[in-house]
């Protein structure tokens, strides 16, 4: 039973303070035997940095790394009981699967008998037991990656690093591979920290979800909470397939109730989105103040002409199995939505539905939620 926790890190790169680039700035989090954090982020902001940072192959200038309440900011990769898998695999290229499998525990002079006790059961586990034989070059992708895997876990480490292993495999073997992944932890009762850009990939395998930007933590929370409840603009554009929908505007009183505006002060407003927003309603934004409205295409319902709907010109169109994801122009920003039935034609008028009660608002500054 391990538990990882991480203290205000800091980790800045270049000469001097005042021309370092700061990669890391002040992230802390915590994880628990049996669970999963995925690290998620745009490229650069800092994912890799910090796995590099728990996993001892970097130094932070500041904060530290704790394994069940022992500080081992300053020990050694080798003394730490953390297991990592690179992006690049970093396999051995003149050693076999079998031999690849078996490195780590070689080095820490295992008997025999253990030795190839763990290395059989892994590469059952991960089902490449035939592969024993074969050098790295003679694999496919989906080959390489299970090895890594393999020579990770084989270690029975009480923290495994994933620095986005599952990169580049088709759907079949990504699905087979975190299969793998969520037995070898259950069992083993093991935190896991994943790193990855697919976020249906963060939302099947994490307990939690960290959402990095430029170094900073930006939100950390379950996967349905950061989807439902995000902190900022940026995380609701980036989390969720499609992005949230992030209008600009303004909240203004009509005869109608309140209404909210696309577009700036200085936009010719022609058809205003008109929500019936109750004037009581928490959280409603001052009026005339520039906002950022929010809404998930989930949310959006398209149907007929009624006296609370908006025509949304249709741009085009996306076969999502069952459904088509729409996008279309509402007075000048893109707008996505959700619908069934017949494809939708291209440059056609299409009424939809906002309700009022699954809207987020965003400062138009900060993009904080407001």
């Amino acid at each position: 039973m391990s538990r990882l926790v991480i203290r205000g890190l800091v980790k800045r790169f270049g000469g001097s303070s005042t021309d370092s680039r700061c990669a890391v700035a002040d992230v802390a989090f915590s994880v628990e035997a049996g669970n999963c954090l995925a690290l998620v982020g745009p490229t650069g902001c800092g994912k890799t940095t910090t796995l590099r940072l728990i996993a001892g192959l970097e130094t932070p200038n500041s904060g530290s790394v704790f394994l069940d309440g022992i500080d081992i900011t300053q020990k050694p990769p080798g003394e730490r009981r953390i297991a990592m898998v690179f992006q690049a695999l970093a396999l051995y290229p003149h050693l076999t699967v079998r031999e690849n499998v078996q490195f780590p525990l070689q080095i820490q002079s295992v008997s025999r008998r253990e030795l190839d006790q763990r290395t059989t059961e892994i590469m059952e586990e991960l089902e490449i037991a035939a592969l024993s034989d074969r050098l790295p070059e003679k694999l496919s992708g989906g080959e390489r990656q299970r090895v890594a895997l393999a020579r990770a876990l084989i270690q029975k480490p009480a923290v495994l690093l994933l620095d986005e292993p599952f990169t580049g495999l088709d759907a079949p073997k990504r699905q087979a591979l975190r299969g793998h992944l969520r037995r070898f932890q259950k069992a083993q009762r093991v935190a896991v920290i994943h790193v990855t850009h697919d976020q249906s990939e963060a939302l099947a395998l994490g307990n939690e979800i960290a959402l990095m930007r430029e170094g900073h933590l930006e939100q950390l929370g379950k996967p349905d909470q950061v989807y439902a409840e995000p902190a900022s603009a940026f995380v609701a554009g980036f989390l969720g397939t499609p992005p949230m929908n992030l209008l600009t505007g303004r909240i203004e009183s009509s005869d109608q109730g309140l209404e909210f505006l696309p577009g700036t002060p200085t936009t010719s407003i022609d058809q205003p989105i008109r929500l019936r927003i109750p004037l009581s309603t928490n959280g409603v934004p001052g009026m005339r103040q520039p906002v950022v409205l929010g809404i998930r295409a989930e949310s959006i319902s398209p149907g007929p002409h009624l006296a609370d709907s908006i025509p949304v010109a249709v741009v085009h169109s996306e076969c999502c199995s069952s459904y088509w994801s729409v996008w279309g122009n509402l007075q000048g920003q893109s707008l996505v939505w959700r619908q069934s039935g017949p494809e939708p034609i291209e440059g056609s008028t299409v009424w939809i539905r906002i309700p009022s009660q699954a809207i987020h608002w965003f400062d138009v500054v900060t993009g904080k939620r407001l």
